[in-house]
Parts: structure tokens; sequence; C-alpha cells
């Protein structure tokens, strides 16, 4: 025999008003507007609990699946997932640029990060108005993700050029990566090694010049050692003669070169031609033959050369750290060859060798 009590009022409003709350949550969830969950339709219904003697029957609100033979807690955990993934999706739909957000295009985030990363390394002049600059290379950067997504959408991100090319970049940048922890990790010299240094290439400090140079321009030959046949022109006419033989279009002018500029030990080789002697250097993809005519002395000041010195120290220790790096990575690697790529075993000794020699 059911036993059966008043109905209970369970929550201030009426069950009617209770029974419209979806549409009322649909109206004002964000979630809800955002996504169109139809997987699951649910509606509040009344139920009655039967229950023994001495228990209580009570009519409450419950959530009904439509559905066969759906159990009550079935629905609960459906529902508890269709909340879950649309509370973890709902950042995606109310996509909005702040903080360190600058900008989304077409659901793409641009960063402060990419934006300072665009400016790293720019020379800015003090005049510029920096909030402008970066206005406009935000531009810059929202038309780069524009194109690379209609590259996307050809598919360009698939093909095997693209693959190789990304690896590439990919490889630059960590060794860029590498080098710049390196750097932070190897000290500036004292001030020993920095006078020693200053004193072992004095062209480019005490003894700096300019040299004023007669010069001919030519362009290099197909086969470059037709250039073999001007090593006995001992003068530029006589170079002159040389290159109009073998046919190549040059053109004749002055020129001049900072001795501080130039490696130490070309300069030492330079300087100790005869006088009137040319000597042959490339230069985008051609060749200057040139003939000192005079020099101007240039010295660099103290203190703007123990500054260069020491740069230049701690960058030839950087070179021999990197240098050493690869040979240890190298000494304990596991390299194998397809045959014919293997290297030339004369030539590594060669090399070997000529590095022991310094």
């Amino acid at each position: 025999m059911e036993h059966r009590i008043p109905r209970r009022t369970i929550a201030r409003r009426s069950l009617e008003k209770q029974n419209d709350q979806p549409r009322e949550d649909r109206d004002s969830d964000p979630i809800v507007n955002c996504f169109q969950i139809n997987s699951l339709r649910v509606e509040m219904k009344p139920y009655r609990l039967v229950a023994g003697a001495g228990n209580h029957v009570a009519d409450r609100s419950a959530i009904v699946a439509h559905g066969r033979g759906k159990r009550e807690v079935k629905v609960k955990a459906a529902l508890l997932g269709g909340i879950v993934t649309a509370a973890l999706l709902v950042t995606g739909c109310h996509k909005e640029p702040k903080g360190q957000i600058l900008a989304i295009v077409n659901g793409e985030e641009i960063s402060m990060q990419e934006l300072n990363a665009e400016l790293q390394g720019a020379n800015i002049p003090d005049t510029v108005d920096r909030k402008l600059l970066r206005k406009q290379v935000l531009q810059r950067l929202i038309d780069r993700k524009l194109i690379v997504q209609k590259a996307r959408e050809q598919g360009l991100d698939k093909t095997p050029e693209y693959v190789a090319q990304q690896r590439r970049m990919e490889e630059n940048l960590l060794v860029t990566l590498l080098g710049q922890k390196i750097a932070s990790q190897v000290p500036m010299p004292d001030d020993r090694d920095v006078a020693q240094y200053i004193a072992d290439n004095p062209t480019q400090f005490g003894g700096r010049e300019r040299l004023l140079l007669d010069q001919i321009q030519f362009a290099a030959p197909k086969d470059v050692k037709q250039l073999l046949t001007l090593r006995d022109a001992h003068s530029l006419e006589a170079l002159a003669a040389g290159i109009q033989k073998l046919g190549l279009p040059m053109t004749r002018g002055k020129g001049v070169i900072d001795t501080g500029r130039l490696d130490p030990q070309l300069i030492k080789l330079i300087n100790q031609l005869p006088p009137g002697e040319p000597f042959v250097l490339p230069s985008n993809g051609q060749y200057v033959a040139s003939v000192i005519v005079g020099r101007d002395p240039t010295p660099t000041p103290t203190p703007v050369a123990k500054t260069a010195a020491a740069e230049l120290v701690r960058r030839k220790e950087l070179v021999a750290e990197s240098k050493a790096q690869v040979a240890r990575a190298r000494s304990t690697a596991e390299i194998q060859y397809q045959p014919g790529y293997e290297p030339d075993k004369s030539a590594i000794k060669q090399s070997q060798a000529k590095k022991e020699g310094k």
C-alpha cells in the first residue's frame, strides 16, 4: 500500500519555472550560446519515489533522457561530459585580444612575444615613435599570418620542399641558440690577453692604415684555373693585358682598403709584396686586382682599441669552443654513410695537418 505524503516545495520557483530553466540557461549561458549541443535532448519532469513503510515518498525534479532504456546515471554522465567539453572549448569561442595577445587572425593569435621577436636586433633611432612602429610591425605580422593561412589552405605545408626547408630552418635556429648559450658562458678576456692581441695585430690598432689603390674589376672566368695564367703579371698593366687576352670584361678605377677591417694574416701577406705588385681578391662574384699607390695612417685610439681587442679575443675563444663541441660530438657520434658519400680520408688528414701546423 502506497503511503503518500503531501508534495513539498523543493525550490522557490514553481515547477513550471523549473521546467523552463533549460531555456533560460540557454538564453543566458555563453556555453550554450556558443555550442548548440543537440546530441542529448533533456527535459525536466517530476517523478515519484515509492518507499516501504516508514520511508517518505516525494515528487522531485529529475533529468530524464529521451532514449530507449537509458538509465538516469548514464544520462547524468553524458550531460556532465557535454558540459565539460563545452567548458573546455568555451575559450576558443570567445577569444579576445587582451593581455599578451595583441591580435587574432582567423582564430590564430599574435602574441607580444612574436612582436618583440620581430623587433629584436633592429636598430631603432631615438626619434622614431616606438608605439607607432609597433603598430606597423603588427600589421606586417597580420599580413604574414594571412599569407601563411592561404598557403596552408593550398596544402603547401605538406610538400617535401616545405618539410626539408622547415627542418633546415629549425636546425639553424637551434645552432644559433646554442651559440648564444656558449657565448653567455665565455667570459671577457683579461687585460693581459687584450694587450697581447693588440701587440700581435698592429695593422688593426696602432699601425692601422687606409691603403689607396689603383684597381681593375673583372668578371670571373667559367674555369677558375684560367686565373693561373695571370700569376706572371707583376704590374697592373700586365694584368690588364692578361685579362683582355682571356676575353673577360673589366673596368678600371680607384679604391681604398682599411687594414683594420681585414684579416691580419691577409694584410701581412699584402704588406710583404714588392712595391707595384698587384694582388687579386674575390668580390661579389667577381675579382678585383689592386696595386697600392699610397698609405694613410689611421691609428685606432687606445680606449677604442682595448674594447675592440677584447671583443675580438672573446670571439676567437667562442669559435674555438664551438669547434671543440663539434669535435667532441663527432668523437662519440655514430655516423653512417651511403656508399660514395663518405668523406675523403686524405683530405681529412691534410686538414688535420694544417691545424696542427698552426
